[in-house]
């Protein structure tokens, strides 16, 4: 062994069965200022060691026949080899691993791939602790210093005569002042967690223990402070062979343990939640799928994803949404909480993970039947969609939630993951807010409706977007007014596509945005167009989705494209969804004023179907009230669509408010309409929306006027 690091080089012996490891990590440390020599398997090792000088060992675990565990033990177990520092290479950093390197008798350990500019400071740092055990055995009176720097303490037991003679760094490790008071083997016990005090005793006090062998012990000091240590120990045998003298060290590695404790958990938890991470939660589940597969178990994945969690991000800001977020966090770990407190297992059969955004898992094991998965999912439900109040500010949303089962729906991490997100996607189809169990046929709507999502990006980019029109006549005039822009997607590829498939994918994905903006843009420049040729156009209505009305750009982006096409302001209606108002009336109302102001005409859409309140409705300052065709088609058979029909139009006649019904498909109704002194009207009766070449002429039939034919128009 070296007697000084800077007076020789130190030799290190490289032990790996793959040879272009051993060569690389020969050049490297040689390079380093060691000299180092290698050899592909544990017999050479072991050879090696016996005849010639070595002063550290690199030892990988994963060799075949003699693994670096069994090798280890062989080296400490040889005469040379007892006290030779060594330094085991493994793949994996699990507290498994490093527990398995040690009881073999490892010095260190470090993970592949290798660290090889931190590698020299590791190496040189076990040989420094090597010689201050070493020191030990020669002098033990000019050990304190160096004891200190290196945060060890050194012990020597007499077996027979239960004497425990302690270094003075070994006091102040467990908080005392040195030779404050006797050093006992009772007293050092005191100092050892309750729950490994008999495990401590009898490995201390057992004539079996082989040299070299080393214990992770946590101890609390004299103040109470939590501290990690591990203990080594060396034997003395009398003639017959038996331990009649241990002695040792105790090195504090609390340091290492917080910071090894701190990567483990950048590692496998969130650092916004504190859940497990997706590369702990999919290592859970692979554990428990190789369980199940040895024992015959059902296992449960469910992936959930919060509904309109981008308009909480949109609208109160990414502050808000991280808050959100971990109160989620907070109400899955109750949920599971109970079910882990139902089965009273050390490792409950739940746990929760937050898989990234708004996205969240739970693995559900060794359940009695799949009743108790449908219970939880529903007891999650209602938890996530009570209100959550934010810093002051109240929030709603609710979850979306797919669900799958091993091994019905897949024999890996991978397919339970994708099945449980695929039935995720079809329950919120559903409507959100509830869960719904994969099945084999939605693989098909997954499929297409990825590919629909990957299409749907390019659409505006490959000009695969068009404008309908669909014109509102004025019940009191008989004539033709106004128009609403509707839009339409005719696929190079998967041909016409129902705005009821591409509408709700594109609200989903937030491709509603950049298509809600080309919609603007390109009604704007359109009105334009039309009332340059002498269309009598008094407004054109664009409806406003959610996620474009709550950006914060929303004002300027409308203000830049009005000026853009020259369109007058008052000519220009903007929808509002009534969900928009309920969800967060000041900003809203803010909103509102704001686009008032700037002149625009304002309605709210599909009126009657939301949870709006007329003390709501008096402060926002819109122009008139759409009715929704769902009340407008059943308002001559059911009398509770008549009523509503009736008092909306009394409603807006009383706040001074315009009334347009949408969906008139009979002449019977529009009859209804008129008779009850709606204002407007549109549907398939007077006109399907059409494009806007045929607007021209549309006007002209219905309003008797001559228009200018440019041969302009989309």
């Amino acid at each position: 062994m070296l007697n000084a690091l800077d007076s020789k080089i130190p030799k290190v012996l490289v032990v790996d069965h793959n040879e272009m490891m051993c060569r690389r990590a020969v050049g490297f440390l040689n390079a380093a200022g060691f000299w180092a020599e290698s050899v592909l398997n544990a017999k050479s090792a072991l050879r090696y060691i016996e005849t010639k000088s070595v002063d550290v060992v690199l030892l990988d675990v994963d060799m075949p026949v003699i693994d670096g565990y069994e090798a280890c033990q062989r080296i400490r177990a040889s005469e040379k080899g007892a006290s030779l520092p060594i330094m085991m290479l493994t793949k994996r950093d699990d507290a498994a691993a490093i527990d398995m390197a040690f009881d073999a008798g490892a010095t260190d350990f470090a993970t592949k791939p290798v660290n090889w500019p931190v590698l020299p400071h590791r190496l040189r740092n076990m040989l420094r602790t090597s010689e201050v055990v070493e020191a030990l055995d020669k002098s033990r009176s000019s050990l304190d210093a160096a004891q200190r720097i290196t945060g060890l303490g050194s012990w020597e037991y007499n077996m027979v005569s239960g004497e425990l003679i302690w270094s003075d760094n070994l006091y102040r490790i467990i908080g005392l002042e040195p030779q404050s008071c006797d050093s006992t083997l009772s007293l050092f016990m005191k100092y050892v967690v309750d729950k490994d005090r008999s495990t401590v005793y009898k490995w201390l006090s057992s004539d079996s223990v082989e040299p070299g062998k080393m214990l992770k012990q946590q101890i609390l000091t004299e103040d109470g402070e939590e501290r990690y240590v591990r203990i080594q120990l060396k034997n003395e045998l009398d003639g017959d062979g038996m331990v009649v003298r241990k002695w040792g060290v105790v090195h504090d590695v609390t340091e290492q343990y917080q910071a090894e404790k701190k990567i483990h958990l950048l590692a496998y938890y969130d650092s916004l939640t504190r859940l497990p991470n997706r590369v702990l939660f999919c290592e859970r589940l692979a554990r428990d799928i190789a369980i199940a597969r040895r024992t015959p178990k059902e296992i449960a994945v469910l992936f959930l994803d919060l509904d309109n969690f981008k308009r909480v991000n949109d609208s109160l800001g990414h502050a808000y949404g991280d808050l959100l977020l971990q109160e989620v966090g907070e109400r899955l770990q109750s949920c599971a909480q109970e079910i882990n407190d139902a089965y009273q297992l050390e490792e409950g059969p739940c746990t929760v993970a937050r898989m990234g955004g708004d996205e969240f898992t739970v693995l559900l094991t060794g359940l009695y039947d799949r009743s108790e998965v449908i219970k939880f999912a529903t007891a999650i439900t209602n938890e996530l969609s009570d209100v959550y109040v934010l810093d002051g500010n109240d929030c709603h949303t609710s979850s979306s939630i797919g669900i799958s089962y091993y091994p019905e729906h897949g024999d890996s991490v991978d397919e339970l993951l994708k099945a449980a997100d695929i039935a995720m996607y079809e329950a919120k189809k559903r409507g959100k807010g509830c869960y719904q169990t994969y099945s084999l046929a939605m693989d098909a709507n997954s499929i297409r409706r990825y590919k629909m999502e990957e299409l749907l990006r390019a659409a505006i980019d490959n000009d695969e977007l068009v404008l309908h029109y669909q014109p509102q006549l004025n019940l009191e005039t008989g004539k033709l007014e106004s128009v609403e822009a509707l839009v339409r997607w005719n696929s190079a590829e998967l041909g016409f596509v129902s705005p009821g498939d591409f509408i709700p994918l594109a609200e989903d994905t937030g491709l509603i945005v950049p298509i809600g903006e080309w919609v603007l843009r390109a009604a704007c420049f359109q009105a334009v167009e039309w009332i340059a040729t002498g269309v009598p156009l008094e407004r054109i209505a664009v409806n406003i989705s959610v996620l474009e009305f709550i950006r914060p750009d929303f004002l300027s982006i409308v203000g830049e494209i009005v000026a853009e096409s020259g369109l007058d302001p008052l000519r220009l209606e903007l929808e509002i969804t009534e969900s928009v108002l309920v969800d967060d009336t000041s900003s809203a109302v803010d909103t509102l004023r704001a686009l008032k102001g700037m002149g625009f005409q304002l309605s709210i859409d599909d009126f009657g179907t939301g949870f709006s309140s007329l003390s709501q409705l008096k402060h926002f300052p819109i122009d008139r009230l759409k009715i929704d065709q769902s009340f407008v088609q059943g308002m001559l058979e059911n009398v509770h669509d008549s009523a509503i029909v009736r008092a909306v139009l009394a409603m807006a006649d009383s706040m001074g408010l315009s009334a347009i019904a949408e969906g008139v498909e009979t002449s019977e109704q529009l009859e209804f309409l008129y008779s009850h002194e709606c204002d407007e009207a549109q549907g398939y009766f007077l006109s399907r929306p059409v494009p806007g070449a045929a607007i021209s002429a549309l006007f002209a039939e219905f309003n008797q006027v001559e228009i200018r034919n440019t041969g302009t128009g989309d």
